[in-house]
């Protein structure tokens, strides 16, 4: 019977450890997730500002919702970021355009490698 108890005992434990060790890794696995969701929204915003100073007319530069799929890490601290931009062009007229920045990061800062604007 002591020994039932003991087995019963030992199990549970083991269980119980088990169990806080999953839910530590999933813990670890979404602070992951997060952290890089947020780089690519940091990375998204500041290739807007890239992309601002090619056009003609930045103040009616209307760009999509934030996407996940717009940003590409390709080595830790070097992104690739694509999308559009709708905007005026030197006649006022609101064309659709096109555009790829290519950045890494210095310190704290974004430093634009190639930005790419077609307009039309």
């Amino acid at each position: 019977m002591i020994v039932a108890i003991l087995i019963f005992s030992l199990y549970s434990w083991y269980k119980g450890s088990d169990r806080v060790v999953k839910e530590q890794a999933a813990q670890q696995t979404q602070q992951a997730a997060d952290k890089v969701d947020s780089e690519k929204l940091d990375a998204y915003i500041a290739a807007q500002h890239f992309v601002d100073q090619r056009l003609k007319s930045p103040g009616s530069a209307k760009y999509p919702i934030y996407n996940s799929g717009y940003v590409t890490i390709t080595l830790p601290g070097t992104y690739i970021v694509k999308s559009y931009v709708d905007s005026q062009n030197g006649f006022g007229a609101l064309l659709r355009s096109d555009w790829t920045v290519k950045m890494h990061t210095d310190s704290k800062d974004f430093v634009a490698d190639n930005v790419s604007v077609n307009q039309e």
